[in-house]
C-alpha cells in the first residue's frame, strides 16, 4: 500500500504490506429442505508497516482473523 503523500509519521509514502487469505467453505447442503445450504467463510489479515509509520510502529505486524458461519434457505 502507498500513501499519496508522505505526511505520516515516518515521512515515507510506504504504507506497507497487506495480505488477505479467505477460504469459503460449505458444511452441509439439503439439510431440512431440498435448497438450504450450511457453510461460512475464514478470513485473516495481516498488515505489516512500512515507511509511512515511526520505527516503533514498524516493528509491529497487525493482525484481524474471523471466523463466519450461514445458514441459507
Amino acid at each position: 500500500m502507498w500513501a499519496p503523500e508522505d505526511s505520516g509519521a515516518g515521512g515515507g509514502h510506504d504504507r506497507g504490506w497487506l495480505f488477505t487469505f479467505k477460504n469459503t467453505f460449505t458444511l452441509k447442503e439439503n439439510l431440512f429442505t431440498q435448497k438450504d445450504r450450511l457453510g461460512g467463510h475464514l478470513l485473516l489479515e495481516l498488515m505489516e508497516p512500512g515507511a509511512y509509520y515511526t520505527k516503533d510502529q514498524r516493528g509491529h505486524t497487525a493482525s484481524f482473523l474471523r471466523a463466519e458461519l450461514n445458514y441459507s434457505f
